[in-house]
């Protein structure tokens, strides 16, 4: 699964992330807020060769944070994001479809192994991500209540979720995703559920959780009960859980549920 996740495409997301959030700070004078794979890097980033500094390829040292293929991206209004929509993802290249949040854009992009495709999710701050089997909704609105600043360079900067909410975010992907295989098992799905695993097992592994703020998450989201779903799958990752050195038992004791 992990080949799922080549350099490449990395690298050209990571160009991408790099370009929007230029373009935010410069025209809008907004820092944006990012959620999923892309916030998970740069808090792990912080473990990494280079302290601090989201730069592919230059962590050679240590631990080096996977990336992300997508872009996830939660806006404080509608205002904001059509405005967004329209000056900046229609004249970059990209396509609008649905997706997960509101509108996913899509960007196809030449590297050396081919086309591949970008994704930028975006929502906003009054939207919420369902999980119908539990029929759970997860508001994104707490993204734009408790953050903290990460800069990818001096030109880009941008907003991620605090540890504790996006631990609870990621948890609740990783649910919702195990629950959609038993009814629309694909190879997609399963890349999904896999990397839904890599975050959550490095995050709790390798950097400080307070474990009452993210246990008050995951109650407020109504997932506290339903841990289970997302231990049973993380017990059949083993080599994630030896690529971090723990296991499931120490990931869940950290938790605390």
């Amino acid at each position: 699964m992990k080949a799922h996740y080549n350099k490449e495409i990395l690298e050209a997301s990571h160009m991408e992330l790099v370009s929007f959030s230029r373009w935010m700070n410069k025209n809008h004078g907004n820092y944006p807020i990012i959620v999923g794979g892309w916030a998970v890097f740069s808090h792990l980033s912080k473990v990494s060769g280079e302290l601090g500094k989201a730069k592919l390829g230059s962590m050679q040292l240590g631990f080096t944070p996977l990336g992300s293929r997508d872009i996830d991206v939660v806006f404080g209004s509608k205002y904001l994001m059509d405005m967004v929509l329209v000056n900046y993802f229609r004249a970059n290249g990209f396509i609008a479809k649905k997706d997960i949040l509101e509108v996913s854009y899509v960007k196809e992009v030449k590297t050396p192994l081919g086309v591949e495709q970008i994704f930028i999710d975006a929502c906003t701050a009054k939207d919420v991500r369902e999980i119908p089997d539990l029929k759970i909704k997860i508001p994104w609105n707490n993204a734009a209540k408790f953050n903290e600043k990460f800069e990818l360079d001096k030109e880009a900067i941008i907003y991620v979720p605090i540890i504790e909410l996006l631990l609870m975010q990621k948890i609740g992907a990783a649910i919702g995703r195990v629950l959609l295989r038993k009814t629309q098992a694909s190879d997609y799905l399963e890349s999904k559920i896999w990397k839904d695993c890599y975050d959550i097992t490095n995050l709790l592994a390798r950097l400080p959780v307070k474990q009452a703020r993210l246990k008050k998450f995951l109650e407020q989201a109504k997932l506290g009960k339903h841990i289970g779903v997302l231990f049973g799958e993380l017990k059949g990752q083993r080599e994630i859980l030896a690529e971090a050195k723990t296991s499931a038992e120490q990931l869940q004791e950290k938790i605390g549920i």
